[in-house]
Protein backbone atom coordinates (compact mmCIF):
# COMPACT_ATOMS: atom_id res chain seq x y z
CA UNK A 1 0.00 0.00 0.00
CA UNK A 2 2.77 2.09 0.74
CA UNK A 3 4.41 1.66 -2.45
CA UNK A 4 0.90 2.63 -4.30
CA UNK A 5 0.76 5.91 -2.31
CA UNK A 6 4.65 6.67 -3.48
CA UNK A 7 3.44 6.27 -6.68
CA UNK A 8 1.46 9.32 -6.73
CA UNK A 9 4.11 11.26 -4.47
CA UNK A 10 2.57 10.73 -1.37
CA UNK A 11 5.27 9.49 1.15
CA UNK A 12 3.82 6.84 4.70
CA UNK A 13 6.42 6.91 7.25
CA UNK A 14 5.86 5.03 10.86
CA UNK A 15 2.15 4.35 9.40
CA UNK A 16 0.89 1.42 11.48
CA UNK A 17 -2.43 -0.11 11.08
CA UNK A 18 -4.56 -0.73 13.98
CA UNK A 19 -7.65 -1.93 12.52
CA UNK A 20 -10.38 -1.97 14.39
CA UNK A 21 -13.41 0.70 13.82
CA UNK A 22 -13.35 4.18 14.45
CA UNK A 23 -15.29 4.83 17.52
CA UNK A 24 -18.27 7.96 16.53
CA UNK A 25 -17.83 11.03 18.02
CA UNK A 26 -21.02 11.56 20.20
CA UNK A 27 -24.16 13.51 18.81
CA UNK A 28 -23.98 16.90 20.28
CA UNK A 29 -27.39 17.70 22.86
CA UNK A 30 -29.11 20.44 21.32
CA UNK A 31 -29.30 23.70 23.36
CA UNK A 32 -32.65 24.59 24.56
CA UNK A 33 -34.46 27.52 21.96
CA UNK A 34 -33.98 30.75 23.97
CA UNK A 35 -37.33 32.59 23.33
CA UNK A 36 -37.90 36.45 23.80
CA UNK A 37 -40.59 37.15 27.28
CA UNK A 38 -41.92 40.57 26.14
CA UNK A 39 -43.16 42.63 29.46
CA UNK A 40 -46.64 42.40 30.92
CA UNK A 41 -47.33 39.37 28.26
CA UNK A 42 -47.43 35.98 30.30
CA UNK A 43 -46.87 32.98 28.43
CA UNK A 44 -48.35 30.29 29.09
CA UNK A 45 -45.75 26.98 28.63
CA UNK A 46 -46.08 23.20 29.56
CA UNK A 47 -43.05 20.50 29.72
CA UNK A 48 -41.75 16.68 31.17
CA UNK A 49 -39.50 15.76 33.47
CA UNK A 50 -36.36 17.13 32.96
CA UNK A 51 -37.46 19.73 30.44
CA UNK A 52 -35.97 22.98 30.36
CA UNK A 53 -36.99 25.99 28.93
CA UNK A 54 -35.49 29.73 28.54
CA UNK A 55 -36.48 32.94 27.86
CA UNK A 56 -34.82 36.56 27.66
CA UNK A 57 -35.90 40.06 28.55
CA UNK A 58 -34.24 42.02 26.29
CA UNK A 59 -32.66 45.41 27.26
CA UNK A 60 -34.45 45.75 30.86
CA UNK A 61 -35.96 49.08 31.33
CA UNK A 62 -35.87 51.42 34.68
CA UNK A 63 -37.34 50.01 37.42
CA UNK A 64 -37.49 46.61 39.27
CA UNK A 65 -38.13 43.52 37.07
CA UNK A 66 -40.13 40.84 38.37
CA UNK A 67 -40.10 37.18 36.89
CA UNK A 68 -42.49 34.90 37.81
CA UNK A 69 -44.02 31.73 37.54
CA UNK A 70 -47.75 30.87 38.27
CA UNK A 71 -51.17 29.45 37.69
CA UNK A 72 -50.51 25.84 36.88
CA UNK A 73 -49.91 22.49 37.64
CA UNK A 74 -46.21 20.90 38.91
CA UNK A 75 -43.41 21.47 40.44
CA UNK A 76 -41.60 23.94 38.45
CA UNK A 77 -38.17 25.87 39.52
CA UNK A 78 -37.01 29.78 38.23
CA UNK A 79 -33.25 30.08 37.57
CA UNK A 80 -32.67 34.30 36.22
CA UNK A 81 -28.99 35.76 35.54
CA UNK A 82 -28.14 39.52 34.46
CA UNK A 83 -26.37 39.29 30.74
CA UNK A 84 -25.56 35.50 31.04
CA UNK A 85 -28.16 32.30 30.65
CA UNK A 86 -29.38 31.33 33.97
CA UNK A 87 -28.97 27.64 35.19
CA UNK A 88 -29.61 25.71 38.17
CA UNK A 89 -25.41 26.05 38.64
CA UNK A 90 -24.94 29.41 36.91
CA UNK A 91 -27.71 32.25 38.33
CA UNK A 92 -28.46 35.60 40.38
CA UNK A 93 -31.37 34.66 41.35
CA UNK A 94 -33.23 31.26 42.02
CA UNK A 95 -36.75 30.28 43.32
CA UNK A 96 -37.51 26.61 44.12
CA UNK A 97 -40.60 26.68 46.40
CA UNK A 98 -43.25 23.90 45.87
CA UNK A 99 -45.39 24.06 43.28
CA UNK A 100 -44.89 26.76 40.36
CA UNK A 101 -45.39 29.50 42.02
CA UNK A 102 -41.65 30.96 41.73
CA UNK A 103 -40.37 34.60 42.25
CA UNK A 104 -37.35 36.28 41.01
CA UNK A 105 -36.42 39.85 41.05
CA UNK A 106 -33.74 42.24 39.57
CA UNK A 107 -32.97 46.43 40.55
CA UNK A 108 -30.61 48.12 39.08
CA UNK A 109 -30.41 46.24 35.31
CA UNK A 110 -31.41 48.78 33.21
CA UNK A 111 -30.36 47.90 29.45
CA UNK A 112 -28.87 44.60 30.07
CA UNK A 113 -30.49 41.22 28.89
CA UNK A 114 -31.95 38.84 31.94
CA UNK A 115 -32.47 35.36 31.47
CA UNK A 116 -34.50 32.80 32.61
CA UNK A 117 -34.35 29.34 32.70
CA UNK A 118 -37.57 27.25 34.26
CA UNK A 119 -36.78 23.79 34.95
CA UNK A 120 -39.25 20.56 36.62
CA UNK A 121 -38.94 16.92 37.69
CA UNK A 122 -42.24 16.45 36.29
CA UNK A 123 -44.77 17.20 34.15
CA UNK A 124 -45.71 20.65 34.60
CA UNK A 125 -47.82 23.73 32.51
CA UNK A 126 -47.34 27.33 33.77
CA UNK A 127 -47.62 30.50 33.22
CA UNK A 128 -44.43 32.85 32.99
CA UNK A 129 -44.57 36.52 32.94
CA UNK A 130 -42.00 39.37 33.17
CA UNK A 131 -43.18 42.82 34.60
CA UNK A 132 -42.49 46.51 35.79
CA UNK A 133 -42.57 48.22 39.00
CA UNK A 134 -41.53 51.21 38.39
CA UNK A 135 -42.74 52.70 41.32
CA UNK A 136 -40.09 54.66 43.17
CA UNK A 137 -37.93 55.16 39.80
CA UNK A 138 -37.46 59.30 39.11
CA UNK A 139 -39.09 59.79 36.24
CA UNK A 140 -37.10 62.60 34.14
CA UNK A 141 -39.97 64.34 31.63
CA UNK A 142 -37.43 66.55 29.99
CA UNK A 143 -35.16 63.42 28.50
CA UNK A 144 -36.05 64.34 24.99
CA UNK A 145 -36.62 67.64 25.59
CA UNK A 146 -34.51 70.57 24.45
CA UNK A 147 -32.66 73.30 26.69
CA UNK A 148 -33.62 76.58 26.63
CA UNK A 149 -30.71 78.83 25.16
CA UNK A 150 -30.80 82.81 24.92
CA UNK A 151 -29.24 82.50 21.19
CA UNK A 152 -32.72 80.67 19.78
CA UNK A 153 -36.00 81.61 18.62
CA UNK A 154 -38.87 80.11 20.27
CA UNK A 155 -42.15 79.61 18.29
CA UNK A 156 -45.62 79.85 21.07
CA UNK A 157 -46.18 75.96 22.03
CA UNK A 158 -42.90 75.24 22.38
CA UNK A 159 -41.35 73.44 25.20
CA UNK A 160 -38.15 73.75 27.04
CA UNK A 161 -36.26 72.56 29.87
CA UNK A 162 -34.21 75.08 31.76
CA UNK A 163 -32.73 74.15 35.37
CA UNK A 164 -34.27 71.15 36.21
CA UNK A 165 -37.88 72.43 35.53
CA UNK A 166 -39.78 72.54 31.74
CA UNK A 167 -41.30 75.92 30.40
CA UNK A 168 -44.33 75.94 27.36
CA UNK A 169 -44.20 79.00 25.57
CA UNK A 170 -47.11 81.18 25.43
CA UNK A 171 -46.11 83.22 22.83
CA UNK A 172 -43.52 83.87 20.15
CA UNK A 173 -40.10 85.43 21.70
CA UNK A 174 -36.09 85.39 20.92
CA UNK A 175 -34.38 83.75 24.04
CA UNK A 176 -36.23 85.22 26.71
CA UNK A 177 -35.46 83.82 30.28
CA UNK A 178 -38.44 81.58 30.94
CA UNK A 179 -37.23 81.93 34.45
CA UNK A 180 -38.04 85.27 35.02
CA UNK A 181 -40.85 85.97 32.16
CA UNK A 182 -44.11 84.39 33.19
CA UNK A 183 -46.01 86.44 30.53
CA UNK A 184 -43.73 84.69 27.90
CA UNK A 185 -43.52 80.95 29.85
CA UNK A 186 -45.72 79.44 31.36
CA UNK A 187 -44.36 76.75 34.00
CA UNK A 188 -45.02 73.24 33.44
CA UNK A 189 -43.13 71.75 36.48
CA UNK A 190 -40.22 69.36 37.48
CA UNK A 191 -38.55 67.71 35.13
CA UNK A 192 -38.11 64.93 38.37
CA UNK A 193 -40.96 63.96 40.19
Amino acid sequence: MSQAFAEVGIEMQNCQGGGGTPTPEPEPQPEPQLKPLTLEQPVQIQGTAGSTQQFVVQSAPRGTVWLQTYRGQGDVDLYAAVGRPASANDHDCRSTNSGNDEYCGFSQVQGQDIYVTVTSNGNYTTNVLARVDDRGVEKNRCANMPSWSQYNYYSAGVQVQYQGHFFQASQNNWGIDPMSNQWVWRYQGRCQD
